[in-house]
């Protein structure tokens, strides 16, 4: 949820290593074979080698404030999603945010990086979106990385720093794994 102040993953890579279709392995990067460095950013539709390193410039996120918002009544989703869309994108590049429209809720999740509960509840009063139907609200402040790596997905509030546990995201999903055979049918 950095994008918006600190721009997408790829915005960050330094250089990659590339497997060339004849099996040479080059370094792309802005400076040594720059017409592939485009497209190893994600430019050119994996068509140019397959990708096995990347060098990544790393960025050390400020403490920040976020904030979680739901409605759980079905007559404010559309006045929620209308105010939502016309106030976020207004708001400072350092505050991103995400709406999550469900049958049966609406949820609002934002991150504003390097900035302060005090901030981030000003901003939220400023939306108006508080004064529609009967908002659940969290804003919490003063959260490290690892609270905003789990923000949204296991909590909704920041965590002191020796509670984060952030192992959830630290796991890699099977690639591939077996699916039981299923009885083979002819179209006539």
């Amino acid at each position: 949820m950095q994008m918006r102040a600190l721009g997408i993953s790829s915005d960050h890579v330094l250089s990659a290593q590339v497997v060339l279709a004849n099996g040479q392995t080059l370094t792309a990067s802005p400076s040594s074979n720059r017409d592939l460095f485009w497209p190893s950013r994600g430019g050119g539709g994996s068509t140019y080698g397959i990708l096995t390193e990347f060098t990544l410039k790393l960025t050390r996120l400020p403490r920040s404030a976020m904030v979680a918002m739901q409605w759980n009544e079905t007559d404010t989703r559309y006045e929620v999603a209308k105010r939502f869309l016309d106030w976020a994108p207004r708001q400072p590049k350092e505050f991103t945010s995400q709406i999550n429209v469900y049958k049966s809720k609406v949820q609002v999740l934002g991150w504003y990086l390097g900035g302060t509960q005090q901030q981030l509840q000003r901003l939220v009063n400023d939306s108006g979106l508080l004064e529609l139907g009967h908002p659940q609200s969290q804003i919490s402040g003063n959260c490290n990385t690892d609270n905003s790596r789990i923000f949204g997905i296991v909590t909704n509030e920041c965590l002191p720093d020796d509670k984060v546990d952030s192992s959830i995201l630290k796991c890699c999903p099977r690639g591939f794994c077996s699916i039981r055979q299923l009885p083979t049918t002819h179209l006539r």
